[in-house]
C-alpha cells in the first residue's frame, strides 16, 4: 500500500501574465472520488494551451498572435477569469496539459489493477458520451500536471507498455491526439495526397508522421530555415509558402489539407484541394476538429 504525503510541490499560475505569475509552492495532494485515479507525475509537457491560457490569448478582446501578445502590455488588461478552452478557467490554477504518470491510488477497488502502471492521460475529458463535444480540459478547467501528483478520471488514463522515456510519452497526448483525430475523421489512407501546414508545430509534426505511417503522400508548409528538420521524412514536397505549393503541383492536387494554423493563406487552399477533397482545421477543441469539403467554387461543412 502506498503511503502518500498530504502536501506536494506544484507550479501555481496565479493569473494572466508572464513568468512572474508562476509560483512554486506547497499545496494539498488531491483527494480522489470513486471514478478518479491519483497519478504521481513522471513527466509533464509544456503545451501551447498552457502558455495561451497564462498570457490571456483566449480572451475575446485579443486579436494578436501569441508571440505578439506575450511581448505586449495587453496581457495585463485582459480578463483574469473565464478564459481557456471552455471560457471557464479561473485562477489560481495548476497548469500542465500533457502528462505521463504512475497510478498510485484509485477511487474504486475495481480499478486497483492500475496501481503501479505507467499511463498517459487524455487531456480532453468527455463529460458525457465519448462522441459528443461536451468536455472539460485538464489544466484549463481543472488542475493539471505541473505538480508532483494529479487526479484525473479513471476512464481517461491509458496504460503504456513501451520503451519510450517518460518525457517522450508526455509529448504525445495533446499534439498526437489532435493530429490522429484529424486524420481518422478524414479517413486518411494509403495513396492519398496530403498537405500539412505548420509542419514544425507540435500538431503538424505529429500529423506528418501519422499520415506517412498510413501510406499517404505528404507535402508540407513550414517556416523558412526549418526545412532541414524534415530531411528524415519521405516527403513529396517542402515549401515555405502556399504559392510555392501551387507552382509545384498546380490546381486541384490534394485530397486532404490538414491545417492546424489558419490565417491568411486559407483562401489559397481552395486552389490546390481537389473537388470533394477535405480541409481539416483545429478549432478550440483539439479532440473534435472542424472540416470543410470543397465542391467546385464552394466550401461546405459536411
Amino acid at each position: 500500500m502506498n503511503i502518500l504525503p498530504k502536501r506536494m510541490k506544484a507550479i501555481l499560475t496565479e493569473g494572466i501574465g508572464g513568468y512572474e505569475k508562476l509560483k512554486y509552492c506547497d499545496v494539498d495532494v488531491p483527494k480522489i472520488s470513486s471514478d478518479e485515479v491519483l497519478l504521481r507525475v513522471l513527466a509533464a509537457g509544456i503545451n501551447n494551451t498552457d502558455i495561451n491560457t497564462r498570457i490571456g490569448w483566449y480572451d475575446a478582446k485579443v486579436n494578436l498572435d501569441t508571440g505578439s501578445l506575450a511581448r505586449s502590455d495587453l496581457k495585463g488588461g485582459v480578463s483574469q477569469k473565464g478564459l481557456g478552452w471552455n471560457s471557464t478557467t479561473n485562477f489560481p490554477l495548476i497548469q500542465g496539459t500533457d502528462c505521463c504518470g504512475e497510478v498510485v491510488s484509485t477511487g474504486s477497488k475495481s480499478c486497483d489493477y492500475l496501481v503501479g502502471k505507467r499511463v498517459i492521460v487524455r487531456p480532453c475529458v468527455k463529460t458525457s458520451k465519448i462522441d459528443t463535444s461536451q468536455s472539460k480540459w485538464m489544466a484549463s478547467d481543472f488542475n493539471g500536471a505541473f505538480a508532483q501528483f494529479v487526479k484525473v478520471p479513471q476512464k481517461d488514463v491509458f496504460v503504456v507498455k513501451s520503451n519510450w522515456t517518460d518525457c517522450e510519452l508526455a509529448s504525445i497526448p495533446c499534439a498526437y491526439g489532435t493530429a490522429e483525430n484529424m486524420l481518422y475523421q478524414s479517413r486518411c489512407d494509403s495513396g492519398m495526397k496530403v498537405l500539412v501546414t505548420g509542419a514544425s508545430g507540435n500538431v503538424g509534426y505529429a500529423a506528418i508522421q501519422l499520415a506517412i505511417n498510413r501510406g499517404a503522400h505528404v507535402s508540407i508548409l513550414t517556416s523558412a530555415g526549418k526545412q532541414e528538420l524534415f530531411n528524415k521524412f519521405p516527403l513529396s514536397h517542402i515549401a515555405v509558402s502556399i504559392n510555392q505549393t501551387v507552382e509545384a503541383f498546380g490546381e486541384r492536387y490534394f485530397d486532404l489539407i490538414v491545417d492546424p494554423v489558419g490565417g491568411g493563406d486559407f483562401p489559397l487552399f481552395t486552389e490546390v484541394i481537389k473537388k470533394d477533397g477535405y480541409i481539416y482545421f483545429v478549432w478550440c477543441n483539439s479532440w473534435s476538429n472542424s472540416k470543410l469539403r470543397f465542391k467546385g467554387p464552394l466550401l461546405e461543412r459536411p
